[in-house]
């Protein structure tokens, strides 16, 4: 049963990085940055697969 788990875990993980090496990563000239009235930096991604919006704040 252990062996199963451990065998489901790894095809899982290798799963996960075969999906994730084939995602295109944007570029400089992609990214728009700028800088708000209030001091606010924003950098905008466009990416026309899925209508998706991401915040981060530090």
């Amino acid at each position: 049963m252990k062996t199963t788990l451990i065998r489901c875990f790894h095809f899982a993980t290798a799963a996960l990085l075969v999906t994730l090496a084939a995602i295109p990563s944007a570029t400089a000239s992609e990214i728009v940055r700028a800088t708000l009235n209030n001091g606010l930096q924003v950098a905008v991604v466009r990416n026309t697969l899925a209508p998706v919006v991401a915040v981060q704040l530090n």
